[in-house]
Order: structure tokens, then sequence, then C-alpha cells
């Protein structure tokens, strides 16, 4: 006997709706973060990129790695 047991087209479209909505909320919750928090994130990229633009030029300046 096989354990094989071929989900009906219902459920497969019912999985497929539940995991569509999940992605969704879980977009909307991503993008509402970012939106609240993006002064924040700028000022840490700008703040990393100067980090490694100063840290490339000394090193090189210094004779490499």
């Amino acid at each position: 006997m096989s354990s094989y047991d071929p989900r009906s087209l219902l459920d497969k479209v019912l999985a497929a709706c539940v995991t569509l909505l999940l992605a969704a909320l879980v977009l909307h919750w991503a993008v509402g973060l970012i939106e609240e928090d993006w002064p924040w994130l700028v000022g840490i990229a700008i703040a990393v990129l100067v980090t490694a633009s100063l840290t490339m030029w000394l090193r090189s300046r210094q004779g490499g790695w």
C-alpha cells in the first residue's frame, strides 16, 4: 500500500490563497516599518559608507591590506 494522498484542487487553491495572504501581510508590515524608520536606515547606511570609504582610503595610503 502506498501512503500517497493526492490533494484535491480545492486544497491546493486554498493553500495558495493563504500563502498569498500571509505574503501580502508580511510585505505590508515591512513597508510600514521602512516608512516609519527610513531616516534611521539612511543614517546608518551613510555611516557605514563613510566608515568603509575612510578605511579603504587609509589602508591604500598605508601600503594596502
